[in-house]
């Protein structure tokens, strides 16, 4: 269909142009694509996706890769609320244990057009393990949600931003029915910030039980760095096994007494990584003893941030501008949290029926939902 142009003129004389085809697709004035190309377009904001790989999915719009850039750059997803559930129905917490895992990750991307290098803070909540969908070999884990925070290094803004991260999570702790009875649970690496994340929550949960566990991969993963060669080395090899076994176990004294000891026969160049676990495990002393915790099911939020976070630029060395990176993940938690709105049906015949999600609130006639 040709995009024709009319010219009209009113009482003055003056001439006015029109695009009949515009005004019948909605188009605003110097708008050219239509509103579903790029609610099409923005769909793929969190898939990791090249934009030539966009491009084939729309090969007859005739738009380039510029265009994508474009509208992910200026798709404004800043003031969507991805946070509260659907009819704000609170989830219920059937084991009494609410697990609050956080972590961040360091992003380069652009800056009025200069390369720097931000942190994200990411945070996801369950309930626990979903042992209807579980399997022997793979645990799924139920009703999880996310919320992110990119954190400016400038010190006027840093505080700022990390106390919004703070409120962050305390409006998706409240999308979970939390009661006096809920147990709730941190799970971290031990940082500084994090662990006033931690206090913040004991301060505003004052009536629940308020624990904090440290993550086992960021320990273990020091240990491995400290006692290399474990398959020639019989110290280095037996000392391992015993502090991940402290470790697991929960025994902390053990455990600094199993490093100390090794200060005698491991060489200079990983003495560095030796006093770091000792630093670490020093300063989260309740991170190690809770180890034992009989509801305590494990951190695995390495692999969110990967899927969540990282995921999300694809494969390849991609450095996007800061709003197009910021679009993105908020699609990412878009997408996230949504899944805890998808309905059964028939729970015999193992029929669901998925939510259209519509994430860019779209009308009635503009029907391009993101279907999850």
């Amino acid at each position: 269909m040709k995009r024709r142009l009319y010219v009209k003129y009113d009482d003055k004389k003056k001439n006015i142009n029109r695009y009949p085809l515009d005004e019948e697709l909605g188009l605003k004035k110097y708008q050219i694509n239509e509103q579903n190309l790029i609610n099409k377009i923005t769909s793929f904001l969190c898939d990791g996706k090249r934009y030539k790989d966009i491009l084939h999915t729309i090969e007859n719009a005739k738009i380039s890769e510029k265009t994508i850039s474009n509208i992910f750059k200026n798709a404004d997803l800043e003031k969507i609320n991805y946070i509260s559930n659907k009819n704000n129905n609170k989830i219920k917490i059937t084991n009494n244990v609410l697990y609050i895992q956080i972590d961040g990750a360091f992003v380069p991307m652009l800056e009025n057009k200069k390369r720097v290098e931000k942190k994200i803070f990411f945070s996801t909540m369950n309930i626990g393990i979903d042992e209807e969908k579980s399997t022997k070999t793979r645990k799924v884990i139920k009703n999880k949600k996310g919320v992110f925070q990119m954190m400016d290094k400038t010190s006027k803004n840093e505080k700022s931003s990390f106390n919004n991260f703070i409120d962050k999570i305390f409006k998706l702790m409240n999308t979970y029915d939390i009661n006096e009875n809920t147990k709730i649970l941190l799970l971290s690496d031990g940082e500084k910030q994090i662990k006033k994340i931690y206090n913040a929550i004991k301060i505003k949960y004052k009536n629940n039980t308020v624990s904090y566990s440290l993550d086992k991969f960021h320990l273990t993963n020091i240990f491995k760095k400290t006692y290399p060669y474990q398959s020639k080395n019989k110290e280095n090899r037996e000392t391992y096994h015993k502090a991940v076994d402290y470790f697991y176990n929960a025994k902390y004294e053990e455990l600094i007494q199993c490093l100390e000891n090794s200060k005698s026969f491991i060489s200079d160049a990983k003495l560095e990584f030796l006093n770091k676990a000792i630093t670490l495990i020093k300063n989260n002393k309740d991170g190690i003893e809770n180890q034992a915790l009989e509801y305590n099911i494990g951190c695995h939020m390495e692999s969110d941030v990967s899927h969540f976070i990282k995921a999300v630029k694809g494969r390849g060395a991609k450095i996007y501008c800061k709003e197009t990176f910021n679009n993105m993940l908020i699609s990412s938690m878009l997408r996230l949290n949504s899944k805890i709105n998808e309905v059964k049906i028939e729970k015999n015949t193992k029929i669901k029926e998925k939510i259209k999600f519509n994430i860019f609130n779209l009308n009635q006639r503009q029907n391009q939902f993101l279907s999850l």
